[in-house]
């Protein structure tokens, strides 16, 4: 037809612009805002990722590692290292590593179990330490399809997650239903803690606000099967400076997530950070023989560094992801004690319920391997 002119994909953007800002904003709902329903969750670490988690497995008391001889401490001594195995080179700035991680993660990061809804949701980005904010918020968006990049956009937080998760309950109203919270930690160059490898990990969190119209942890298409409590953050003495064997720095945190004595006995399992150091070993054992003489230490206490190596950032995103895995294994609740801090202990109180478990969602893409253990310089 003589004067016809296809259309060309610039035109076709336009209007794809035009009708998302015709289309009307969501009416602000009520929300819960005493929890957070936790619909899926992923961690890679130099173990593998959570699917490798099987049932009957013990809890790992020691993670492999390797050397990188581009990696040595102050004496110019070869550091012990835990990587993701990429299958490349691994980069030492935390920004190019922290990139490498999302590239290689990504179709993992893209399987959703509900694409629609947390495509009008928003994505929270805790940026990795030792890097800029912006230029992380840029990196994602150049990764991210920008087809799947999700209604409300990305944010980047500086906050611990337990933090985060604080202030976001603390609004009854809104309009963002969904959120992913995506973690990221590239490898330490410098030694964290002796004795234990320098790790790394990513960790996604595929969060729901139930509303006030829903009960939370009710067994239906609208909300995910576990929920999330507010967190319990207790400030304190420094650790190192009280009793060996007195559990009260750990039990004013856990009674702030769990208030309910009976509630206690619903706990399967414990996952923590893994510091030992400090009378925190000894502090966790008497809370446990005390409050939680169920638990056993080889099947139900899981360490995050046994699984990821040590990392002197916030673990708690990567503790809820084993968390949820074990939930969902042995349909009851876990507890997640982050005492990191000489002086600040976090507890989180996953609870779900006794019926049928949330399956994972599908992965997208390649299968994640388990970390590739080589010498020089492992990816």
């Amino acid at each position: 037809m003589s004067g016809y002119r296809r259309p060309s994909i610039y035109d076709r953007l336009q209007k794809r612009t035009a009708a998302r800002q015709d289309k009307a904003p969501p009416a602000p709902r009520h929300f819960d805002t005493q929890s957070m329903a936790v619909a899926h969750a992923w961690l890679l670490g130099g173990f593998g990722d959570t699917d490798e988690l099987v049932p009957g497995m013990p809890a790992p008391a020691g993670c492999d590692y390797t050397f990188d001889e581009r990696v040595r401490n102050a004496a110019d001594e070869f550091m012990g290292v835990y990587r993701i195995g990429t299958g490349r080179p691994a980069e030492l700035a935390p920004g190019a590593r922290a990139r490498q991680l999302l590239e290689y993660a990504l179709p993992g990061l893209l399987a959703r179990g509900d694409r629609q809804a947390w495509g009008e949701g928003q994505i929270v980005l805790q940026h990795p330490a030792g890097t800029d904010p912006q230029a992380w918020l840029d990196t994602v968006l150049a990764l991210w399809p920008a087809r799947l990049q999700p209604r409300h956009g990305m944010h980047v937080t500086a906050l611990t997650f337990d933090q985060w998760l604080r202030e976001t309950l603390a609004a009854s109203e809104g309009t963002i239903e969904c959120y992913q919270f995506i973690a990221v930690t590239p490898l330490g160059l410098r030694p964290i803690r002796t004795g234990h490898p320098n790790g790394e990990a990513l960790a996604s969190l595929w969060l729901r606000r139930p509303t006030k119209e829903h009960a939370p942890g009710a067994n239906t298409p609208h909300t995910a099967h576990c929920r999330l409590s507010l967190p319990g953050r207790h400030e304190h003495p420094p650790r190192h400076l009280t009793r060996r064997d007195d559990p009260a720095l750990l039990e004013r945190a856990v009674a702030t997530a769990i208030p309910q004595d009976d509630a206690r006995q619903a706990i399967g399992a414990l996952v923590w950070a893994g510091v030992t150091g400090g009378n925190r070993l000894d502090q966790l054992t008497a809370l446990l023989q005390r409050d939680f003489p169920h638990l056993h230490w080889d099947t139900d206490v899981w360490s995050l560094q046994g699984l990821c190596g040590s990392m002197d950032t916030d673990t708690t995103p990567y503790q809820l992801a084993v968390a949820l895995r074990l939930a969902e294994q042995r349909a009851g609740n876990t507890l997640v004690l982050d005492c990191r801090g000489d002086d600040t202990t976090v507890a989180m109180h996953l609870a779900c319920a006794e019926t049928a478990t949330n399956p994972p969602p599908e992965r997208g893409g390649r299968s994640l391997p388990p970390s590739t253990r080589t010498t020089g310089a492992p990816s």
